[in-house]
């Protein structure tokens, strides 16, 4: 389902393939191939691109890289935590009372440059509305922005599926016409980065889209199953099977509800539930090593009832 893996340092290049063709442009690719977004001269050549072409969304591109460049560094953190942000740390060390340290490599953006590049993107956004991608690189530079707290990302989120289920717009994305589906993915995948960064914040997010988007597209279960995986990681299985329920009634053979609710009925020993299950799991796993151990307990549980 995630189709559409929306990340900061690929919206430049990607939206450059449709934007309009400029010497400028030339001049700007060889210098930034030699010397990165923000070195020696780039700055010069985006200024007088823009002189001569002030809405061409390639130079747009370009100042917000400029700027999301200049506003970007990276520390090494220590941290008394197994994951940061979805990652393992590059080293652990023992702290003087003999507790684990993971030391992390976090980003971080000074607020002037940062700012510059969302009013960049404001600009694009305004001059180009029905263009999406860059409203999917608002919402994920805010992310990289805020981290385990993404409030303005998930405002900026909400605002573009109000957009879109109150306005309808024809969507294009690099150019092309969006289908739904890739919209759904797109946002699926927005959740996913939710999830993976963990956080109590992050993980409401996670939840109040999913809820959101199942009102709006019922039929679409991942946002169902992502309701029962935010109850069951935090410890209500029953909320979680119901969620899981509601998925299987609509596709009986969805990988993930079914997966999770054998775990859920092998937590809670409903040996019925799990066995009901277990016949599914092995018809519809990908995964060789999964059907053979879903096999060997179908056949455990089959033994013990003798």
């Amino acid at each position: 389902m995630r189709k559409l893996l929306v990340t900061t340092a690929l919206v430049a290049m990607s939206v450059a393939a449709f934007a309009q063709d400029s010497d400028f442009k030339a001049r700007y690719d060889r210098q930034v191939r030699n010397v990165g977004y923000d070195g020696v001269g780039v700055e010069t050549i985006i200024d007088k691109w823009e002189a001569a072409e002030p809405t061409n969304a390639d130079m747009l591109l370009a100042r917000y890289q400029y700027y999301l460049a200049r506003a970007r560094y990276t520390e090494v953190v220590p941290k008394y935590q197994s994951k940061f942000m979805g990652s393992s740390p590059t080293v652990v060390l023992k702290d003087e009372n003999g507790m684990d340290v993971g030391y992390f490599e976090e980003t971080f953006f000074d607020d002037e440059p940062f700012g510059q590049a969302q009013k960049v993107l404001d600009k694009l956004i305004s001059l180009y509305p029905d263009e999406i991608s860059y409203r999917y690189e608002k919402i994920s530079s805010l992310i990289s922005y805020e981290k385990e707290f993404p409030e303005m990302a998930t405002k900026e989120l909400n605002n573009l599926i109000n957009l879109n289920e109150t306005k309808h717009p024809a969507w294009k994305y690099k150019g092309e016409d969006l289908t739904k589906d890739d919209y759904l993915d797109a946002i699926q995948e927005f959740c996913y980065t939710y999830f993976t960064i963990g956080s109590a914040v992050s993980m409401n997010s996670f939840m109040d889209i999913s809820v959101k988007m199942s009102k709006y597209y019922p039929k679409y279960t991942v946002f169902l199953s992502n309701q029962g995986t935010y109850w069951l990681v935090g410890g209500n299985s029953g909320k979680a099977l119901k969620s899981y329920a509601q998925v299987l009634k609509i596709d009986p053979k969805d990988y993930s509800a079914v997966r999770n609710t054998i775990l859920i009925a092998r937590r809670n020993k409903d040996t019925k539930l799990e066995m009901k299950y277990l016949p599914v799991l092995i018809e519809i796993t990908e995964s060789d090593t999964e059907r053979l151990s879903a096999q060997g307990r179908m056949q455990a549980l089959s033994n013990a009832k003798k």
